[in-house]
């Protein structure tokens, strides 16, 4: 005799065994789908600095931690009566002559100024190319660094409030032995040094004061001071008509780690460019594959430029 309570029950076994195997099973494969999807979240909030290759796993970023000096030093500084120059005499700051005494077209008076060595090399680059492209190209130097000392003897702008304190900025003029030294502008000469304003940002330089954006920085009639700022941050501030001011306020308005300015620059590189406020910590997301560079601006926080190294662009 079939004992047919047996049989039911062992069918019954088999349908519960079936039914846990497919929940586990469909357990599983939710789980994966939840962790691909948050790994395609990390990637898409990873900044791709790789210049046109790959972008880099998550594990190919880290922290570095920055100290509240750090706030007034680096290449996107501030500098002017509201935010102030902290250092009154800057010993990293090299002579012109010494440093590269062979370029005869950087004509420095007098022989002691100095700049910052890293905007110089940019700056002098910049002038063997200007010489080459500008038909009797007569430039000088008539300023560059000041410490507070040289400040007060040389200006009406109080110490502390100069963009020469950095050794990033440089004043040029048109000088000669038959014509009067003139302010280089793009109307110096009938335009004759038009090729300063349009090349610039490629060796990392801007005009420091625009002539359209005295409203803003605060200084009239001086678009002949060029100010070093890197590669990358030269061509978006050219690319987009601002001035350093606007820069930096849209930086910080605008870009996070999480949500990068990304930046083609005249160099052909590709960069990603964010803003970090200052806090008691300053632990700053940055790349450890491709490199990066920290910048202060002399104000509340770190500007910070993910991607290869930067150099000056050649003609």
């Amino acid at each position: 005799m079939i004992n047919v309570f047996n049989a039911g029950s062992t069918d019954q076994k088999k349908k519960i065994t079936f039914i846990a195997i497919y929940a586990t099973v469909a357990v599983i494969v939710c789980l994966l789908a939840a962790l691909l999807i948050t790994q395609a979240v990390a990637n898409k909030n990873t900044p791709d600095i790789s210049g046109g290759d790959a972008g880099d796993p998550a594990d190919n970023y880290t922290t570095e931690t920055v100290s509240d000096a750090q706030i007034h030093s680096g290449s996107l500084v501030l500098v002017n009566s509201e935010y102030k120059w902290t250092i009154e005499d800057d010993p990293s700051m090299v002579l012109i002559s010494e440093k590269y005494p062979k370029i005869p077209c950087v004509i420095a008076y007098p022989a002691t100024y100095k700049a910052d060595a890293t905007a110089l090399a940019a700056f002098n680059q910049m002038m063997v190319d200007a010489y080459k492209n500008i038909s009797n190209a007569e430039i000088e130097v008539n300023a560059a660094y000041r410490n507070f000392e040289d400040q007060v003897l040389n200006s009406s702008t109080p110490a502390g409030e100069s963009e020469f304190h950095t050794g990033m900025a440089f004043r040029l003029v048109h000088s000669s032995e038959s014509e009067k030294s003139v302010p280089i502008n793009d109307a110096t000469l009938n335009g004759k040094y038009n090729w300063l304003y349009e090349n610039a940002h490629k060796y990392g330089f801007i005009v420091r004061y625009p002539e359209k954006k005295a409203a803003i920085t605060g200084q009239d009639g001086i678009s002949h001071i060029f100010r070093y700022v890197g590669v990358a941050h030269a061509t978006y501030i050219y690319e987009n008509d601002l001035c350093l001011e606007e820069y930096l306020k849209l930086l910080r308005d605008t870009y996070t780690y999480e949500s990068p300015l990304a930046i083609k620059g005249a160099d052909g590189k590709s960069y990603q460019v964010y803003y970090a406020e200052a806090d008691e910590s300053s632990s700053i997301t940055v790349s450890a594959r491709y490199g990066y560079e920290i910048s202060g601006d002399n104000m509340n926080g770190y500007i910070v430029t993910m991607g290869k190294s930067q150099k000056s662009a050649k003609n």
